[in-house]
């Protein structure tokens, strides 16, 4: 029981962390949970789910709550946050080790930047999105930086690891062939050219998944910003979507922060989704509570007004909850 009076989950009963490395310097094993997403015929997505969190406000503090609520991943978004490198490695490590491993940081890069894919990277993020994906060959850089050689041109990173300390792999491999095989690489597509590439886009060696904005999506073909739409050829684009990921065996990533939106999106095919930000919890959960319990106390007050003197506010509450008050008789 919290000190509040809601209940949380036993930590003590809570799973191991399936997808966790052998050293929490080092990535989760982000590609080997999106592989549960797809059936087992390859062909479209299956029953799995992989829910996150985003972290939008660029704090240390923030990421500790967030990390503690064992999501699957958490979306740190360095595109439109104003994260340094420095904060924003400490970000990712405090994810891995205050979820003790259970939640991947899944870092969505402000572009094509070799230099900064490296220190996100080096960090021990599980995953990186690029945004506005439409140049099939720009996804294949990025694959390129995110991968060490033979698979990429990703440089070894002398400061990431401490030898014999956190560089622990299983046998016969190594924290490069571990990083290689953990870190999963997600195009962002948000504009008709990336619709029109995706299918050369999903064939790329080391894309593990796809991720849609739908906001700049429908900004691109003309429409108002939201995340849903009933425009032909928006809704053209989300078939689209679908049947060319389920072709590829490539799951499909987006948010997901109501029902309406949820609705849509396991329809479409989503099964990698982020559900809530910290954000707008913050804004409208702190709302939503100074409303009700205005309202509560309005109702206590006047409650307490209409019984009369011989029924103080501590009787009303009581009252209202359909408690009874001993006599002092």
């Amino acid at each position: 029981m919290a000190q509040n009076g809601t209940q949380h989950p036993n930590r003590s009963a809570w799973p191991p962390a399936p997808y966790r490395a052998l050293s929490l310097k080092q990535p989760a094993n982000l590609r080997a949970a999106l592989k549960t997403l797809i059936n087992e015929k390859g062909d479209g997505p299956s029953d799995n789910l992989l829910m996150g969190l985003g972290l939008g406000v660029p704090s240390v503090e923030v990421a500790k709550v967030l990390s503690v609520t064992r999501a699957d991943w958490i979306w740190v978004d360095a595109e439109h946050s104003p994260f340094n490198v420095n904060l924003l490695a400490d970000v990712i490590q405090t994810i891995n080790f205050y979820s003790e491993g259970h939640t991947a940081p899944v870092v969505r890069i402000p572009g094509l930047d070799a230099g900064f894919i490296a220190h996100v990277l080096d960090a021990g993020a599980g995953g990186i999105i690029m945004p506005h994906a439409e140049d099939p060959d720009e996804i294949r850089q990025l694959v390129s930086y995110s991968r060490f050689p033979p698979q990429g041109h990703r440089s070894y990173p002398p400061f990431a690891v401490i030898p014999g300390m956190t560089d622990q792999a299983p046998e016969g491999s190594s924290f490069l062939h571990v990083a290689n095989d953990h870190i999963a690489v997600i195009p962002q597509v948000e504009s008709a050219k990336g619709i029109e590439n995706l299918e050369e886009i999903c064939q790329i060696p080391g894309v593990d998944a796809i991720m849609i904005g739908a906001g700049d999506l429908r900004m691109d073909l003309g429409y108002p910003m939201g995340l849903l739409g009933d425009e032909p050829d928006f809704v053209a684009a989300f078939e689209k979507v679908k049947r060319v990921c389920a072709k590829y065996g490539k799951p499909i990533v987006g948010l997901a922060m109501n029902d309406e939106l949820l609705q849509n999106r396991i329809k479409y095919g989503y099964r990698m989704l982020c559900v809530a930000a910290d954000l707008f919890l913050l804004a409208f959960g702190s709302a939503s509570a100074l409303h009700e319990m205005k309202q509560g106390a309005q109702k206590l007050l006047k409650e307490a007004k209409d019984a009369g003197p011989e029924l103080d506010v501590k009787a009303a509450a009581a009252a209202a909850t359909g408690q009874t008050i001993a006599s002092t008789d």
